[in-house]
């Protein structure tokens, strides 16, 4: 989604950008200069290239502009970006890395069925604690300053009082079959979101990852009017994020990257008034690049909708 920065017009902006994209601190970013700068792309290019050998050329790319870095004065900068190539070194579907510790158990997703989600969700519940900050890649995670990757201590300080006992667990439900949902195909327009935009927590609760988008409920006759009609459409929505996915591979016409996104956001007005169903995309590097992008329309598919919504 962003063009290879030139030497000439490298600026702040750039790195804080690419910064957001990859997920490293912007002010460290920033102070690693031209090197963190194209350390940092060449990570953004193995994440878009999926696996194989374009990922570790990128990698490798990577590490070589990492170790132009000063070490007594880039060390935490260095350390999160090597977490990254780590990270992306994984197989599978495995590209993010944590603090773990000794004992602790980790449960892939076809083991969480209905029980076991019921129990892990009750005895979060029991100790004050939101169970979405051990769901990987949430925006609820406790991350460590020190590599900016995730860790799963749960000696932190109690959620009860910020907003657990109202919100929904993005924990996955197994429990629903595929006869339940429906795949919706439709043209859509889409647009970006730049990393100055949509800054905080949205409607539906979470920071909005990137690869993910902001949809406007009422396409799927989800009214979103009134405010007990949001509050109850966003309930919907969050229990059903898990399963949810937009697709629209037209869009590789206009952007490198993914063309599948998760659902993490209610649009603004502008997605919501809309004549037409349209998505923002989280999140391009700049807002300049999120405006250039403009407003591209594309066959889109969205799986995982419930039979009781209406497709578009």
């Amino acid at each position: 989604t962003m063009p290879a920065p030139s030497r000439s017009s490298f600026s702040p902006g750039t790195a804080r950008g690419l910064a957001t994209a990859v997920g490293v601190p912007a002010d460290l970013a920033v102070s690693g200069g031209e090197p963190a700068v194209y350390a940092m792309l060449e990570l953004k290019r193995a994440r878009d290239a999926g696996g194989g050998n374009l990922r570790g050329h990128h990698l490798v790319q990577a590490q070589r502009h990492i170790a132009g870095l000063d070490p007594m004065r880039h060390g935490t900068l260095m350390q999160h970006l090597q977490a990254h190539v780590v990270a992306m070194g994984g197989r599978g579907g495995d590209t993010r890395i944590a603090h773990v510790t000794p004992g602790e158990v980790v449960v892939p997703e076809s083991m969480l069925t209905p029980d076991v989600v019921d129990i892990l969700r009750r005895a979060a519940k029991e100790k004050c604690i939101d169970p979405s900050r051990f769901v990987v890649g949430s925006g609820r995670n406790v991350i460590n300053p020190n590599t900016g990757q995730m860790e799963f201590d749960d000696d932190g300080e109690d959620d009860a009082d910020d907003g657990f006992e109202n919100s929904q667990s993005p924990l996955p439900d197994p429990s629903t079959e595929s006869n339940q949902y429906q795949t919706c195909t439709f043209p859509a327009y889409f647009s970006g979101v730049g990393p100055n935009q949509a800054t905080g927590k949205g409607a539906l609760g979470i920071f909005a990852p990137n690869d993910s988008v902001a949809i406007n409920p009422s396409i799927f006759d989800l009214p979103y009017n009134t405010i007990p009609e949001r509050e109850a459409s966003q309930k919907l929505l969050e229990a059903n994020l898990p399963n949810i996915r937009v697709s629209a591979p037209g869009l590789s016409d206009y952007l490198t990257g993914a063309t599948t996104f998760s659902v993490s956001d209610v649009g603004n007005k502008n997605i919501r008034n809309s004549a037409f169903p349209r998505f923002d995309i989280y999140r391009f590097a700049t807002d300049e690049d999120a405006n250039s992008f403009g407003k591209p329309k594309v066959l889109t598919t969205v799986t995982g909708i419930p039979k009781s919504w209406s497709c578009p």
